[in-house]
This record gives C-alpha cells, structure tokens and sequence, in this order.
C-alpha cells in the first residue's frame, strides 16, 4: 500500500501485463530460443556442402529475425517490466531483491546477445573464407548460448512466483532460484520453443524458396526430422510442468484455459487445442515423406498455430497463477495475506500511503469506493470494462442488481472463487465499493489512475478507527 495505484481505464491492468508478456513470448522462444539453433545448423550443413543457395536462405531469415528482435521482441519485453513496474511495484521490488545477482547475469547476458546478434545478421557481406565462415558461426552459437542464459534465468523467476518452495520460510535467494518449478519449466519452456523454432523456419520456407524446388524439400524434410527429434522431450517436459504446478492453482484450470464466460465448456477448448496439435504432427509426418508436395499453405499454418498455442499457454499460466504474485508471499493486488485480517478489521484505506480518502463514511461513500475499488480489484479488474466487475455482477444477478447484491458477493466472493482475493477492507469499504460500482453502473464515467490524476495531496492524519464487527 506504499505506491499510487496505476490503473487503465477499460483494457485493465492484467490485460497490459498479459498482452506484453504474450508478444514477448511469441517473439523472443521462436526466435532465440528455437529458431536460431537450427538456422546455424543450416548454416553449417550449407558450408559443409557447399550450398550456395541454403546459405542465401540462413542469411535472409537471419536478417528477418534481427529485425524482429530488436524492434516488436525487444519494445515488448522492455514493455513487460515497465508494466510490471506500474501494475505491481512492490512484487517487482521483492524479485529484483531475491534475484539480484542472477539478473545481473542476465544483464551481462543481454548485452552479449546483442552483440552477437548485430556481428551474425549483419556481417554476412565480409564473410569470404573458411576461417571467416568459422567465426561467422560462432556468433551463431553466441546468439544460442546467451539466450539460454537469459531462458535459465526468467524461468527461474516465473516459477518463483507460482511455487517459491522454502524461499517463504527462509527468505534466501539460493532458494528462491532453484525453486521446485524451476526445472520443470526450463525443460518445458526450452523443447516447446525449438518446436516453434522449427514451425517457424518453415513459414519462411514458404516465403523465400520456390515451391517444389530442391531447396524447399531439403528445408521442410530437415525441419521435419528436426522437430519430431524433440518432440517426445516436448511432451515429457510438459507433463513434468503440469505435474510441478500446486494442486491449488490446477484447480482453477477451467477458468484459465477459456475464461470465466466459457469455463463450463473448457473440455471442448482442451479438444481444440489438441486437435491443433495434431493437425501439426500430420503435417509434419507428410513432410518427411512428400517435402516437395507440401503446400505452401500447410507451410504457414502450423506456424500461426504453434503461435496461438504458445500465446495462449502464457495467458493460461498468468491466469492460473491468479490471486498470487509470488504464492504464499502476496496477492495479486499486493498485500500480504497475513495483513488482510487486519485491513477487515481496520479498513485498507487508513493504510494505504496515496489513497484519497482515509475513511469510508456516508458523505463520501462513492468517491472512498473508488479508492477501495484502485487497491483491491484493479490488479485484475476493470470496473466496467475488459474483464469488468460491473459485467460480471450482470451475469450472476441480471441487469437490476442492487448494492446489497453487491455487497454480499464481495464479502463472501472466495467461497464462490476460490481463485479470487479475500476482499481486505472493512464493512464500511465494503459498502463504499458496492456504491462505487452500482454509480458506475448508472452513471459510466472514465475512471483515472495516479498516473492520470497525479500524486494525492493530502497530509496523513491519525484517524481514530473504530472498532466494528462485519454487518452480517
């Protein structure tokens, strides 16, 4: 409760936080992570045989995929900690705490992927011998080893947060890092990368080969093998993954994998995305056997979907890792759970640093309730847009519903959800956010954050809080 509440009015906070880590996801894994292995191996199968036109190919893909980094990979991964900087201040302080040392490395890390990055897309021109072509590859293998680094270390810190293992009783970074996800996730996030990687090189099979050339066979035929020797350490590490994942957090797995609206028909989504996968398996049996006869639609399709898949497992993993920040350390609306007694006792808003109002009261019900509404929902919750409060209590009470309504569902709203935050206010708040909600309701109106409205300025004053037992 010590930062202003950033807040964005309809898309919400977690849609920014989801949105820039989706982007960056699907940029960064194919690419560094699974892309780039396999195009020095091209790179090394063309010297060796003396393939002219393979090398031409490596080259323009490695150009394609500079350009990709470095802009949309590169914007949205400085956008993700920016957003994590403004939607969860305090969680990102703890992190950086707990892994100061292995960021560093990852800084260093960083700096040389981009190093190598510049020296392998960009020198292509002055490689003119063997001993060149040598070195040329080695800043292939840079590229390779540094942005396994930076795999290690960011899996590290995303499992943290959904299992930190000891780090809660001991509070030691060691534990922190290798926390029980941690292998897991790496094994995980490592072979279903190299599969997109993969998928990915055939769509620019697609782009920059003729169809029915030798070519495009020997590309598709070689990324056929490629994937389906790493696709059974694919499906061993994500069963590994899942088996890793606290008992609690699977429980919400219908929600997270098709959303609140849906999560009655989450088989049928499941269904889905199985039948995506294996229409990719079939494609990539047919081009074994047929590389020249694949069309060059079922070359750019298994790409799209592996994307859709990658995506919408990190948008699944972010919503199954909801109400925590780091589990068993803090929510996803930054307090501690055991402060949250003490805030239904006392109220959140005497607490709370930049908050407007200090007390909820009769004469400042609505404006308090906004306040309440900023610290305890707006981590995942738009009042009246993009994964809304106001539609949801459509949903479950009709159009008519009543602040009492309201009220009720938010005092009791975790026995209804497990996956949801214990609303930490007292009835007074309480009461102020069913006011605030049912006013948006009546009366839509854009909702602004700190960094719209500014700093509060208001001097803190020692507010005599009564005591008060919950209205029943």
């Amino acid at each position: 409760m010590d930062f202003p509440v950033f807040y964005l009015d309809y898309f919400g906070n977690r849609f920014l936080m989801t949105m820039m880590t989706v982007i960056h996801i699907c940029v960064s894994h194919p690419i560094l992570i699974g892309g780039f292995p396999l195009l020095v191996l091209f790179e090394w199968m063309a010297t060796r045989n003396h393939d002219d036109a393979l090398d031409r190919f490596v080259q323009r893909v490695a150009f394609v995929m500079f350009l990709l980094v470095t802009t949309v990979g590169l914007f949205a991964g400085i956008g993700m900690w920016l957003s994590a900087s403004l939607v969860a201040p305090q969680t990102l302080a703890v992190i950086v705490r707990v892994f100061f040392w292995p960021l560093v490395v990852a800084w260093i890390a960083g700096m040389g992927l981009i190093a190598c990055l510049l020296r392998y897309s960009l020198t292509w021109a002055s490689v003119d011998d063997t001993k060149a072509k040598q070195r040329h590859m080695l800043m292939g293998h840079g590229v390779c080893l540094t942005a396994f680094i930076l795999l290690c270390v960011f899996s590290s810190i995303l499992g943290f947060m959904i299992q930190p293992g000891h780090w809660t009783l001991h509070l030691k970074a060691g534990g922190g890092f290798y926390n029980p996800m941690y292998w897991p996730q790496l094994a995980y996030r490592y072979t279903s990368s190299i599969i997109a990687g993969g998928l990915l090189i055939w769509f620019f099979a697609a782009r920059y080969t003729e169809a029915g050339s030798d070519l495009r066979g020997r590309i598709v035929r070689a990324v056929a093998i490629w994937i389906f020797s790493w696709l059974s350490f694919a499906i061993a590490g994500a069963q590994w993954y899942w088996s890793a994942f606290p008992v609690s957090m699977k429980a919400n797995l219908e929600v997270a994998l098709a959303g609140l609206a849906f999560s009655g028909r989450y088989l049928e989504f499941a269904h889905v995305l199985i039948l995506i996968s294996s229409t990719i398996v079939i494609v990539m049996l047919f081009g074994m056997q047929k590389p020249k006869k694949v069309p060059t639609v079922l070359l750019i399709f298994p790409a799209f979907l592996s994307l859709l898949i990658l995506g919408h497992f990190e948008k699944t993993r972010l919503a199954l890792q909801y109400p925590h920040a780091i589990a068993g350390f803090s929510t996803s609306n930054e307090l501690r759970p055991d402060e949250i007694t003490v805030y239904q006792r006392d109220g959140i808003l005497h607490y709370s640093t930049y908050a407007q109002n200090k007390l909820a009261k009769e004469s400042n019900l609505i404006e308090a309730g906004e306040d309440v509404f900023k610290l305890n929902c707006a981590s995942c919750h738009t009042a009246a847009g993009i994964n809304g409060l106001i539609k949801g209590f459509n949903h479950r009470f009709g159009r008519q519903w009543s602040q009492d309504q309201a009220q009720a569902f938010i005092r009791d709203m975790e026995s209804a959800h497990p996956y949801k935050v214990i609303f930490a206010g007292n009835s007074n708040e309480v009461k102020a956010l069913s006011a605030f909600l049912y006013n948006i309701k009546e009366n839509r109106r854009r909702i602004r954050g700190s960094q719209v409205m500014g700093i509060p300025d208001v001097e803190y004053q020692d507010i005599d809080l009564k005591r008060e037992e919950p209205t029943p």
